[in-house]
Order: structure tokens, then C-alpha cells, then sequence
């Protein structure tokens, strides 16, 4: 018996699932990144909104990714992958209903930027449950 299956009990194909979750989970994160630099000129158009005003919202955008990886890595290594994975999903639904609703400029920016606080600690966590599930054996 393999150290990866204590029991003998027989593998379940649970693990390809989560390994799925966790690509659609940086697959999405990647896209976040790069839709609002594709959706912005038709924002400009059917919004009103301003050159200056998009680029203040995409810069948003990326100083919170950026400012909020380290403290994202700590916040993950201190709760956990599962509950960080949980708590970004939950926060990423919540921050785009918000985006939604919000009409100003200025408030979009402000909802991107704590969509963008949750979603920095994204690749450390799904990393982390990857190394977690190699070193156990279990993508065998």
C-alpha cells in the first residue's frame, strides 16, 4: 500500500475535480486582469466615461493587485488555502454585484480595487493546495 491511499480504501476522482476548480479559479483570475483593458473602450462609449477616468480605474485595479499580494500570501498561510479559495470566490461574487450596481467612476474604481484586495492571494493559495496534493501523492 502507497502511503497516498492509508486504508486501502480505493481513490475517488474528487481530486480531478478540485484540481478543475482550482484552474477555473486562476483561469478567472487571469481573465479579471486582463478585461477591463479589453472592455474599456466600449466603456468609454456606452458608460461616458473619460480616458482619464478608465485609466484611473485600471490603475486601481493594479496597485491593489500589486500592494495586496504579500499581505494575501500571510492572510492565506494564516487561514488556510481552503478558506482563503473560499473567502476570494465569495468576495470576487459580492465586489462584481457591487461593480454592477455602482454608476460613478470613482465607485467602480473603488469596487475594483477591493475586488482586486481579494483576489491577490488567488495563485499563493492555489499554489499552496497544489504543492499540498503532490507532496501526499495524490495527482499520481
Amino acid at each position: 500500500m502507497s502511503s497516498s491511499n492509508p486504508g486501502g480504501a480505493r481513490p475517488t476522482n474528487v481530486r480531478w475535480m478540485v484540481l478543475v476548480l482550482l484552474f477555473l479559479i486562476s483561469f478567472v483570475a487571469y481573465v479579471q486582469r486582463l478585461n477591463f483593458n479589453v472592455a474599456g473602450k466600449f466603456m468609454i462609449d456606452e458608460l461616458g466615461y473619460s480616458k482619464d477616468q478608465l485609466g484611473w480605474m485600471i490603475s486601481a485595479f493594479i496597485a491593489c493587485y500589486t500592494i495586496f499580494q504579500l499581505p494575501g500570501g500571510v492572510f492565506g498561510e494564516k487561514l488556510g488555502s481552503r478558506r482563503t479559495l473560499t473567502w476570494i470566490v465569495v468576495a470576487w461574487g459580492v465586489c462584481a454585484a457591487l461593480t454592477a450596481l455602482v454608476g460613478a467612476g470613482t465607485a467602480v474604481a473603488e469596487m475594483r480595487g477591493l475586488q482586486e484586495r481579494s483576489a491577490a492571494s488567488t495563485d499563493g493559495a492555489v499554489a499552496e493546495l497544489e504543492r499540498l496534493a503532490a507532496r501526499a501523492g495524490q495527482y499520481r
